[in-house]
């Protein structure tokens, strides 16, 4: 591993505090240090610091220097590090920056995860910032339920993900109604929606282990374990054969984006044969005027027509529970015409 790879934290903190500090290489060190340890990060020496230092001249760009400077300060000659020059890094503007600490706190509800931590301190070793200015509250605070096993269902979310590059069938114990089946499935979608993470694919028939054309959904958090395995070819008793499948054609067999185009998030018809989706017109008065005004909720949303006091919106979807669901949540403020 090459000597940038290997140092990469300090080489990304060092020119972020010479750029907000005049300091010396003894102050750099401390400082430098105390990042260190703030991230879990084992102290180094001055020696150490030194040698970053040789190395950040050799790996950057011609444009970029840092050198030493003298200026009387308080009465007294002071040397420190200036740097000149820009780091090689993509640009962004200062406004564009800003928007760092608002998407960290929209993560504020995985703030626990290893990998948001991760994402947190690669923010402030490519920009510069402090532990505190990437923590918005409480000037910004995002109020959504957090997830139970939310780690758990990232890494299985992951894991599934990988089988479906692989084109690759897999199984899984599925727990529905209080019953553990064995769910044979070719996965082709994860989807995350409202709190909840769903697998979309087609089943794998137990007996041929020829895939089907069906789409079926499945709950992710009843995927017992919180694991999945490559499905296997048990009928072939001279080795293990794993199940693959044609990704794009068993997606257009499965219609899957025409029936989830129609939904609110995961619910479509059983059989859509001779089927159409509906066009739905709904009445919003009062408070949930506003919402629908800056929220879209499906891709088909469109206001048709608005009063000073309600305002009719127009979407294209399945007739299922979902629209049911919908309604539901604005209460005596939605109505469906027609």
């Amino acid at each position: 591993m090459d000597y940038y790879k290997k140092n990469v934290v300090r080489i990304k903190l060092i020119p972020a505090i010479i750029r907000k500090n005049k300091c010396n290489l003894d102050e750099l060190t401390d400082l430098l240090n105390e990042e260190l340890k703030e991230m879990g990060h084992d102290i180094v020496s001055v020696r150490t610091v030194s040698r970053d230092l040789e190395k950040l001249h050799e790996l950057s760009e011609d444009n970029f220097m840092i050198t030493s400077v003298k200026e009387k300060i308080a009465g007294k000659m002071k040397s420190y590090f200036v740097i000149n020059g820009n780091e090689k890094t993509d640009f962004l503007t200062n406004e564009e920056t800003m928007m760092f600490p608002i998407l960290m706190g929209l993560l504020n509800t995985e703030k626990e995860m290893k990998t948001v931590n991760w994402l947190k301190n690669a923010l402030m070793l490519e920009f510069g910032f402090e532990h505190k200015e990437l923590d918005p509250e409480p000037y910004f605070v995002h109020a959504q339920p957090a997830l139970n096993f939310k780690e758990e269902m990232l890494q299985l979310t992951a894991q599934i993900i990988a089988y479906i590059k692989k084109e690759q069938a897999i199984f899984f114990n599925y727990l529905k109604d209080g019953t553990a089946t064995v769910k044979f499935i070719a996965p082709l979608q994860v989807r995350y929606y409202d709190n909840r993470y769903y697998l979309l694919g087609t089943e794998v028939d137990e007996n041929t282990y020829e895939v089907n054309s069906s789409l079926k959904t499945y709950s992710m958090d009843k995927i017992l374990g919180k694991e999945v395995f490559p499905a296997i070819d048990e009928n072939d008793d001279t080795e293990e054969r794993y199940i693959y499948f044609e990704y794009k054609k068993l997606y257009e067999r499965s219609k899957l984006a025409y029936l989830l185009q129609h939904s609110f998030g995961i619910m479509y018809p059983a059989f859509v044969e001779n089927l159409e989706p509906r066009t739905f017109r709904f009445k919003f008065t009062r408070w949930a005027m506003g919402l629908l005004q800056n929220k879209k909720y499906h891709a088909s949303q469109k206001i048709v027509e608005e009063g000073t006091d309600y305002i009719i919106v127009e979407m294209i979807l399945w007739d299922t529970k979902e629209v049911e669901f919908f309604t539901d949540r604005f209460r005596d403020t939605c109505e469906i015409l027609g």
